[in-house]
């Protein structure tokens, strides 16, 4: 009996482990727990575990790695080319931009070329090194500072950073006016969330970044969209209309370098735009993530500088020029401060500790200003280089937004074009991009695509080559 007892016991053990191999919980490669950590977990002695791990090592699931431990090997059916990813789950029209990013990563096949459908820089851009060195500095030395809740509206050191950068660029608060989010896109749903009620109705500029009408779509919020052109923006003349016929609760406008068309709204504009807003008491989210990306000598002004108290939210992050990542953004808020403080509060109590300390670590010194003067310089010859090759490699009368900062382009196709069926073949050649169509949720930018122009490199460039190609055999198609 007491064999059988011992029997079952360390074929529990092997049993549980290779249960967990086989469903992807134990990944290969990865590190299982030592023989005194197992034979705590289970409850069992070291010579069962040390049989059980004896038995695994027999089916060839895991292996000892001298004065290292045991670790799962690589099983043979996963040394086999990676499957395709379903095409029903990459459909944009069906599931979400983002989604589609996520199934790519899930399924490893995500390199430079896809990246041509995200808005974002080469990781070589990001001060990678010098912000690992304070992070392990950061959670070695700051005791519970880097491991307790930071609460809303967050770490004091960084809000006074935020506030100090920004005030230098020319967009001037307070750190106690600021607070910080998980990202600009939190922020300006928050935002949302805080100025309308269901069924109220949202002025945006269109076309515009996709994942805002999502936002507004799981708010139960309507949508009118003013149509803007790459290199001017929307007609002011168009919003005083709609303000005049409708009840509209908020608008919604990326200034500066917007996403996707890349236009930078000039001064005078964006002064008639705020005058026109505090006639009609239309607050503004500004979302102003691209606005210390620009090419020229001097940064381009908020509206939020421009505006009364209060007229103006203002959204942004370090997301463009320090790392996606980093999830770290802030927002403005003005008379909404403590209603935001407490949605913030009941979303997720606050930002990740660790990170904070380390960015507010970072911001002290004049790194910051060194690492985007120098981006600045090699992002805007980079742009200048993608455009080229756009141009060159796209159909002749094929149109190219020339922005001057940020990171995309709006490119436009001549003649009757079908953008969804270029990214449906796209795919299968693992050329992700993003179709026109949805950065609207009522006009039709069918014959339109955004393009990301941060992460150039030559392997990118080959792909835009090869998506010109296939976008003459779409457009032969439908002629």
């Amino acid at each position: 009996m007491a064999e059988q007892t011992k029997a079952y016991r360390y074929q529990r053990v092997a049993g549980r482990i290779e249960n967990m191999i086989r469903e992807g919980t134990l990944k290969s490669g990865s590190r299982i727990p030592s023989l005194r950590d197992m034979s705590s977990l289970m409850g069992v002695s070291l010579n069962t575990v040390r049989e059980a791990y004896s038995t695994l090592e027999a089916q060839y699931l895991i292996e000892a790695v001298p004065q290292s431990g045991y670790f799962v090997r690589t099983l043979q059916k996963e040394l086999k080319a990676l499957p395709a990813v379903d095409p029903s789950r990459n459909d944009p029209e069906n599931v979400s931009l983002c989604r589609v990013m996520s199934n790519y990563q899930e399924a490893g096949g995500l390199d430079s070329e896809t990246q041509m459908g995200v808005s974002s820089l080469s990781a070589g851009f990001y001060p990678s090194a010098q912000l690992a060195r304070i992070l392990q500095d950061v959670a070695r030395n700051s005791g519970s500072l880097a491991f307790d809740y930071h609460m809303p509206p967050g770490y004091r050191p960084l809000r006074d950073q935020v506030a100090r950068i920004n005030g230098e660029e020319g967009t001037c608060f307070q750190a106690d006016d600021v607070v910080m989010t998980n990202g600009c896109h939190e922020a300006v749903f928050m935002a949302l969330q805080v100025l309308c009620k269901p069924g109220d109705t949202v002025a945006v500029e269109s076309p515009c970044y996709f994942n805002f009408f999502q936002m507004l779509e799981a708010l139960n919020l309507n949508v009118v969209e003013i149509p803007s052109v790459s290199g001017d923006g929307f007609s002011i003349d168009t919003l005083r209309f709609v303000l005049e016929t409708q009840k509209i609760s908020v608008f919604f406008c990326i200034p500066n370098f917007s996403n996707p068309l890349g236009t930078c709204l000039s001064l005078e504009k964006k002064s008639d735009l705020v005058r026109l807003l505090h006639e009609f008491s239309v607050p503004m989210i500004e979302d102003d993530i691209y606005g210390s990306l620009y090419f020229g000598n001097n940064r381009p002004p908020t509206c939020y500088s421009l505006a009364e108290k209060d007229d103006v939210i203002l959204c942004s992050s370090f997301s463009k020029n320090l790392g996606p990542g980093l999830r770290t953004g802030w927002i403005v808020p003005g008379k909404y401060r403590e209603d935001i403080i407490r949605l913030k509060t009941l979303l997720n109590l606050g930002n990740n500790s660790i990170q904070e300390l380390c960015l507010a670590r970072y911001l002290e010194g004049r790194s910051y200003v060194k690492h985007m003067k120098k981006i600045r310089s090699i992002l805007g010859r980079q742009m200048l280089q993608a455009r080229k090759s756009i141009i060159e490699s796209f159909p002749s009368g094929t149109r190219v937004s020339s922005p001057e900062g940020g990171l995309v382009f709006w490119v436009t196709l001549p003649g009757v074009f079908d953008s969804m069926e270029l990214y449906r073949q796209g795919m299968k050649e693992n050329l992700f991009f993003a179709p026109g169509k949805l950065f609207s949720l009522k006009r039709d930018y069918s014959s339109s695509l955004r393009l990301n122009g941060g992460n150039w490199n030559p392997k990118t460039e080959e792909a835009v080559r090869r998506l010109g190609v296939l976008a003459a055999s779409v457009a032969s198609q439908t002629l």
